[in-house]
C-alpha cells in the first residue's frame, strides 16, 4: 500500500491502469479450458444410484398396473370422481417416473469413467 501512496495512486487506479496496459502475447492467449474431471461419488450418492433402478422398476411396473386398469372396457363406466383420481394416479406415477429417470441420468454422468490401462 505505501507504494501505491508514493506513486499518488490509490489501490483502485492501480488495477485501472493495469487494466489500460497492453499484455504480453502470451498473456493474451485464451486459456484452454479443461474439462471436470469426473468426482467419486459419495457414499451417499452411490447407494442412491444403486437404489434407482429398482425404483425406477416398480414406477413403471406400476404405471402398467394402472394402464391396464383403464385400457378396461368398464373402466369409465364408474363414477367421474373415481375415474379422476385414477387417472390423477397414473400421472403422478408417470412424473415420478420420469425425475425418477433424470435423476439417476444426473448421477450416472458424475461417475468417472473406467480408465484404460
Amino acid at each position: 500500500r505505501k507504494g501505491a501512496r508514493r506513486r499518488g495512486r490509490t489501490g483502485a487506479d492501480r488495477h485501472v491502469g493495469a487494466a489500460a496496459r497492453p499484455r504480453s502475447a502470451a498473456a493474451t492467449k485464451s486459456k484452454t479450458v479443461k474439462p471436470r474431471k469426473a468426482k467419486k461419488l459419495t457414499y451417499k450418492l452411490r447407494r442412491e444410484l444403486d437404489s434407482l433402478p429398482g425404483k425406477i422398476e416398480r414406477l413403471e411396473h406400476e404405471i402398467d398396473s394402472k394402464q391396464e386398469e383403464i385400457n378396461s372396457p368398464d373402466f369409465y363406466k364408474q363414477a367421474h370422481e373415481e375415474v379422476r383420481d385414477r387417472l390423477h394416479d397414473l400421472a403422478i406415477l408417470q412424473r415420478d417416473l420420469e425425475a425418477t429417470v433424470e435423476r439417476w441420468a444426473e448421477l450416472e454422468n458424475q461417475v468417472p469413467a473406467p480408465t484404460e490401462n
